[in-house]
């Protein structure tokens, strides 16, 4: 198994670099709730900020290809979000990423990555470990 421990803010370009380095046909889950990343949108506690939405799969697992897809097109600069209650915003590399349903702030954030599995690519699966941080 491999592990990245992510230390403060987990980023949206620390992200991209820690999954650049996993299979990019596993899965992707994160840790509580056997529940999958669905999208990247604007966090409600600062509209600024970017948070991982989730959900169960409906039939679909994610790739870590398509994670790395939706973070990098995140930072694209025609890329516009639109804040919980308005306002458009762009984000960079450098922007904090939360993990939370859209209108949510449970200040949850990725705190560790991890792959398992055996073999290559679909028989392996990317953990995204959690934690709630005090605000």
């Amino acid at each position: 198994m491999r592990k990245w421990k992510i230390e403060g803010q987990c980023t949206i370009g620390g992200l991209i670099n820690i999954l650049e380095e996993c299979p990019p046909l596993s899965t992707v889950r994160f840790r509580f709730g056997m529940i999958v990343p669905l999208s990247i949108d604007s966090w409600r506690w600062a509209y600024d900020e970017a948070t991982i939405t989730y959900g169960f799969p409906n039939g679909k697992h994610p790739l870590v290809a398509d994670l790395l897809g939706w973070l990098k097109n995140s930072v694209d600069p025609n890329k516009t979000f639109e804040g919980w209650k308005g306002g458009d915003y762009h984000f960079h590399l450098s922007t904090p990423i939360h993990v939370d349903e859209r209108g949510d702030v449970t200040c949850t954030e990725i705190s560790k990555v991890s792959v398992e599995g055996v073999g290559l690519g679909s028989t392996q699966t990317v953990w995204l470990h959690t934690k709630v941080r005090e605000r």
